[in-house]
């Protein structure tokens, strides 16, 4: 018969996010949850010890419930990781051989991301969508090392990540409500924006356009002769 409760334990593990280099705080701490819950910590943190037990019976009951931590520890390290401890023999050896490498560089690892987070700057190519998305998975890396990045600090973030062309909106968006300014909304008028520029660039523009893309204003003098030229392109296209 399978033994369910390290059928339980795996599956308990499957929920923990696989720590894949960047996220060594948030799995320790899922992972030490699991392990307290199944009675198994002490095995893994060395507090209890096989030769410490006497009798037969517990030393089989310790060598169980060390495969069961092994299990989880493998079960939720991506395969880079797992070479790390490939020479362990033991849950506890495990344990100790990932604390003494991660949390010795987990401080040069915070340093990187803030550097990389706050020189993020939008791409002339970028979409809007893929720069907010890697500043996130980078605020996301920040937060499991204990370095909590929160939405407004986002969307300040990417504000001053923004060139030039996006000002008139930023513009508008300090207009708007605070109750309503999160990030997904600021997001989706980035999207329209980045789409509104895109389009504008089909055409090719004079001073006076780009001033009225700018500024949201044009002299009517100026307005109708650049109608009129713009007529005039249609009209040598067809």
């Amino acid at each position: 018969m399978a033994d369910t409760s390290a059928m339980s334990d795996i599956r308990e593990s499957s929920s923990v996010d696989r720590y894949n280099g960047s996220n060594f705080h948030l799995w320790k701490m899922h992972l030490s949850f699991i392990f307290q819950s199944r009675d198994l910590f002490p095995i893994v943190n060395g507090t209890l010890k096989k030769a410490a037990l006497s009798s037969a019976a517990d030393k089989q009951i310790w060598e169980k419930k060390d495969k069961q931590a092994i299990v989880a520890i493998l079960a939720t390290l991506d395969s880079h990781h797992r070479s790390e401890v490939i020479n362990c023999t033991t849950s506890h050896e495990m344990w100790t051989q990932l604390q003494a490498y991660h949390d010795q560089h987990s401080d040069e690892c915070i340093i990187a991301l803030q550097e990389k987070y706050y020189g993020s700057k939008l791409g002339a190519d970028e979409s809007i969508v893929a720069f907010v998305s890697s500043l996130q998975k980078l605020a996301k890396q920040l937060t499991d090392l204990g370095q909590p990045i929160f939405d407004q600090q986002l969307v300040s973030k990417i504000k001053c990540g923004l060139p030039s062309a996006y000002d008139p909106l930023l513009l508008t968006w300090d207009s708007v409500l605070v109750a309503e300014q999160t990030l997904l909304s600021f997001q989706a008028r980035l999207v329209k924006f980045q789409h509104k520029l895109r389009d504008r660039a089909l055409l090719p523009e004079s001073p006076l356009e780009q001033v009225f893309f700018a500024q949201g204003s044009l002299p009517a003098a100026s307005k109708s002769l650049s109608t009129q030229t713009v007529e005039k392109k249609h009209e040598r296209a067809e």
